[in-house]
């Protein structure tokens, strides 16, 4: 099934270092030294459009580019 996956790039200590959403897993980039990928289940794009409706424009050019990384706010 075709469909939005978010991802969290983790590091082996466990802190998560980066989220993104992509239609498939080989379509996000190459995870940091020392970390990876790792699927968020359960996931439902149209339950945190509700709750942050600026991810709306984010998942736009996710499935438009195959995948996108949300920017960070602490920089």
């Amino acid at each position: 099934m075709n469909r939005l996956r978010k991802y969290v790039e983790q590091s082996l200590d466990g802190r998560e270092l980066r989220v993104a959403y992509a239609m498939t897993l080989t379509a996000l980039p190459e995870a940091r030294p020392r970390s990876k990928w790792q699927e968020v289940v359960p996931f439902s794009a149209a339950d945190e459009v509700l709750a942050e409706p600026g991810l709306k424009t984010l998942f736009k050019a996710a499935i438009e580019r195959g995948f996108a990384i949300v920017p960070r706010s602490d920089a």
